[in-house]
């Protein structure tokens, strides 16, 4: 296989990646999918086989958005007060 040909398929992987699950719209919500998003039979079904594999697959944990919320409200919190103290101490404040 030569290098030109190895780029190619490496592209059209990755375009059918962006691709997948979302057509691409424009501003009045109608679909822009033409022929030229579309892959040629062998190369989408090497697609689905790399994306059967799960080699991304990960197992994460739930979000938790109050724990996220706490973690920046006591961020801010602590800075507040630091630039407080130094504006107390320089006699700023």
């Amino acid at each position: 296989m030569n290098k030109a040909a190895s780029c190619d398929n490496r592209a059209a992987f990755f375009v059918a990646c962006l691709n997948r699950g979302s057509a691409i719209r424009d501003f009045s919500g109608e679909s822009m999918e033409n022929e030229h998003n579309k892959l040629y039979p062998e190369d989408q079904a090497k697609v689905d086989a790399f994306l059967k594999q799960g080699y991304n697959n990960v197992e994460r944990k739930p979000y938790r958005p109050f724990k996220l919320l706490g973690i920046l409200l006591i961020m801010v919190s602590t800075i507040s007060a630091g630039a407080l103290v130094l504006a107390w101490m320089s006699g700023i404040h």
